[in-house]
């Protein structure tokens, strides 16, 4: 398991062994507004990168993280 799946885990109280990357907020009880602001300040500061609002509201699914992050080269 890797970082990302360790933070997302934590944010969302999931196990990581759930974690699926075509997961959305409709499958996630836990994520809502406040868990997403909080998972991407934890990505923010696990990676040492700033997102900027525009690239946040692109998140729709767990997927939509993972390639965020491959843009930003820290994956």
């Amino acid at each position: 398991m890797g970082k990302l799946e360790e933070i997302i885990a934590k944010n969302f109280e999931l196990d990581p062994s759930q974690i699926k990357k075509e997961m959305t907020p409709a499958d996630i009880e836990t994520w809502d507004s406040l868990s997403q602001l909080n998972l991407i300040s934890a990505i923010e500061k696990e990676f040492q990168i700033k997102l900027e609002i525009d690239e946040i509201f692109t998140v729709m699914k767990i997927g939509d993280i993972y390639d965020l992050l491959s843009k930003k080269g820290v994956l």
